[in-house]
Formats: C-alpha cells, sequence, structure tokens
C-alpha cells in the first residue's frame, strides 16, 4: 500500500466536522485494513517522558531529537487518534489508575510499512537511524511487537507538541467533553483508583460556569 498521510486538524475525526478524517478512513476500509481508534496513548518507561518537550527541563534523546513521534502496530489493524489531542499515560500508572501524565497534541498520521518510515520520523521517535529502528522493532530479543516485520504497515503518530493535563483550562476541557462523548471516560473512571478524574471535571465545572461534563 502507498503510504498515507492525514493532517491533523480540530475535529478530523468527528463525523460531523471531519470531511478529510471521514476519507481517509474509507480510504483504509478499502484496502482490506481494520481500524482502531486510539483514545489516550500508553509508553513504557520514563525514558519516553523524559524526551518530552515539555519544559526546561526536558532532554532529547542521544540522537539530538526530542519525543515528537510514535510508532503504533497491530496486525491487520490502523490505529488512528480520537481527536487532535490525546491524554498520555505511563503504562504501569494507566495500569494501576494513575492520573495522565500530560496530553499531545497531534501534527499527522502516517500509514506505511514500518521501513518506509522518514529519516525525520525515525529519529523524533528515539532511534539512532533507520539500522536501529529496524533492529529494535524487528529483530531485537524482548521487543515489544514479536510479530512486526519491516513490511508490516503500522501507524505513526506525529506530535506537534506536549501539554500539561489536569489543569482547568479548554484544551483539557476539550479532551475530556470529547471522551465522554465517545464512550471512554467511563473506562478511566472505573480504572481510577485516586480519585482524578472525579477532581478534574470539578476543577473545570468550578472554572467554566456552562461546561457540559458528567461528574
Amino acid at each position: 500500500m502507498a503510504r498515507k498521510i492525514l493532517k491533523i486538524t480540530y475535529g478530523c475525526f468527528d463525523e460531523n466536522m471531519g470531511f478529510e478524517g471521514k476519507k481517509f478512513m474509507e480510504d483504509l476500509i478499502k484496502e482490506g485494513l481494520k481500524l482502531r481508534i486510539s483514545p489516550w496513548l500508553l509508553f513504557r518507561g520514563e525514558h519516553h517522558f523524559d524526551a518530552m518537550p515539555i519544559n526546561s527541563k526536558s532532554k532529547p534523546f542521544l540522537n539530538g531529537s526530542f519525543k515528537l513521534g510514535t510508532i503504533r502496530y497491530k496486525p491487520e489493524h490502523i490505529y488512528l487518534p480520537l481527536s487532535d489531542n490525546l491524554l498520555i499515560f505511563e503504562s504501569s500508572e494507566f495500569n494501576k489508575g494513575k492520573i495522565a501524565r500530560d496530553y499531545m497534541r497531534l501534527n499527522y498520521i502516517a500509514v506505511c510499512p514500518l521501513e518506509e518510515l522518514t529519516d525525520k520520523e525515525i529519529l523524533k521517535d528515539g532511534f539512532e537511524n533507520r539500522e536501529d529502528m529496524l533492529y529494535q522493532m524487528t529483530e531485537m530479543e524482548g521487543r515489544y511487537y514479536q510479530d512486526l516485520k519491516p513490511n508490516s504497515l503500522v501507524s505513526y503518530f506525529a506530535i506537534s507538541g506536549v501539554g500539561p493535563f489536569g489543569h482547568a483550562n479548554m484544551t483539557t476541557y476539550e479532551i475530556i467533553e470529547t471522551l465522554q462523548k465517545k464512550g471512554y471516560w467511563d473506562e478511566l473512571k472505573k480504572k481510577d483508583t485516586t480519585g482524578w478524574t472525579k477532581d478534574v471535571v470539578k476543577d473545570l465545572m468550578a472554572r467554566y460556569k456552562n461546561v457540559r461534563l458528567e461528574l
């Protein structure tokens, strides 16, 4: 399949707004692929967060790039984001019901064989070069995706920035509103062991009198 790219804009996956997102999804289905929606992103290990451009303490990878990309894979499926901003969790903290670390603003989605990712995309996901990426993703013992091959179709989420979650601001409101509308917020509420889902909504309700969120 030829490489496909979708520029991510506000509402591009909303069925009422996103013509380009809808067309992108339809084209993938015509290729015989199944779509899998990512309502948030999980990252295993602190090294991912250390390299995210969050504040002045953030440090780039050894290759000089910040964490501004991530590869997602499932056989015969293509991952697509729920919206233009996604919550990000550390995997073990997510499983323990803890609050999201931050959120990521998406720039674009690329769908292509793993081996056709660009050099810039590879660097922004923390790899030293193409050979390093292919080794870690398809050959290294203990790798995350055991059945991934160089010609396997992957989704690449290109990230334009990282912002703080949990503050009573409009981005936090829009993220939660989308998760609630699509039915994913209930999953986070069930996993929540610290009360963070209720606290964040309460803070938003206290600041914005006309918010339409459920506790």
